[in-house]
């Protein structure tokens, strides 16, 4: 049953200080200072954040992906803390790869730490399997740099944010749907210019990777709300056909806390994994209540 309240307590007392925060500003009236005092427990000394903000691994050094996600907590509390932000952006830049105009997620190190199967580093191609493809997190840190421009001291940001137009107008298919949710992210952070750029593609992404069969939307596809959580989104058009159907999926969905339980698992790691799980809660409440205020 969906509820806030209920919610709300039960992250208090199941995840970690973080996400108590976090659903509390963005729900019942919580102070952004204590999201962001709880997030600095996360940042690194070079800038960057770690030690299982991403909670899929727990490698306690910076990771280029476990930055992506506190710039999503900074974007949907729509406030950019200077001193977190600033350090963030010097780190991504120190982390860019010159030779594959990107980053990769995270470091071979993720292997010492527990951690889901597709975060393994596979020496095979030098990275994980989600460095398989070049826009994820890459497209979403363009992004974050690309808003942040102001803060960017040696990278070439309008060539980066034209290097990911190229390759996306390039794809003839479309493996990742994790890829084009980063593409998403770019798109947001573009000017219309920009964006007209990139349309007619994301239109054959979303067309291409979107489930529409709400009876397999438990297991690990790609649903309507994973593109688009907003109606007044440029491109709400291409999900629009599955929204009211997702919505009824989400408020039907809700368990007795007020919570969706996650549609994977680690199958390794077990009491790891079982903490992850709470945290990944708090994180599927906060975009699902999200989701139902905005529609």
């Amino acid at each position: 049953m969906v509820s806030i309240e209920r919610a709300g307590t039960y992250i208090k007392e199941h995840c970690d200080p973080l996400y108590s925060a976090y659903f509390s500003a963005c729900f019942t009236g919580g102070a952004t200072s204590r999201v962001f005092s709880a997030l600095k427990e996360y940042q690194r000394s070079d800038g960057g954040f770690g030690g299982g903000l991403e909670p899929d691994f727990l490698l306690p050094d910076s990771s280029p992906m476990a930055v992506t996600k506190a710039f999503q907590i900074f974007e949907r509390l729509s406030s950019f803390p200077e001193a977190l932000v600033g350090a963030a952006v010097s780190y991504l830049e120190d982390a860019f790869i010159p030779g594959r105009q990107g980053w990769k997620c995270c470091s071979a190190k993720v292997n010492e730490y527990p951690h889901a199967p597709w975060w393994e580093y596979k020496e095979e191609y030098d990275g994980t399997v989600i460095d398989l493809s070049w826009g994820n997190p890459t497209c979403e840190i363009i992004g974050i740099l690309n808003r942040e421009r102001e803060l960017v001291r040696k990278l070439d940001i309008d060539g980066l944010v034209q290097e990911a137009i190229g390759r996306l107008q390039e794809m003839e298919e479309f493996t990742s749907e994790h890829e084009i949710y980063c593409y998403l992210s770019l798109f947001d952070q573009v000017n219309e210019t920009q964006q007209d750029q990139m349309i007619l593609s994301l239109r054959s992404a979303i067309n291409s990777l979107l489930n529409l069969d709400s009876a397999q939307w438990n297991t690990y596809v790609p649903r309507p709300f994973d593109f688009i959580t907003d109606p007044n989104h440029r491109l709400y058009s291409l999900i629009q056909a599955g929204a009211d159907m997702h919505l009824k999926f989400i408020e039907e969905g809700a368990d007795e806390h007020g919570l969706w339980e996650p549609n994977w698992r680690w199958g390794q790691y077990e009491d790891s994994w079982r903490h992850a799980k709470e945290n990944w809660k708090a994180l599927i409440a906060i975009r699902n209540y999200t989701i139902l205020e905005r529609f």
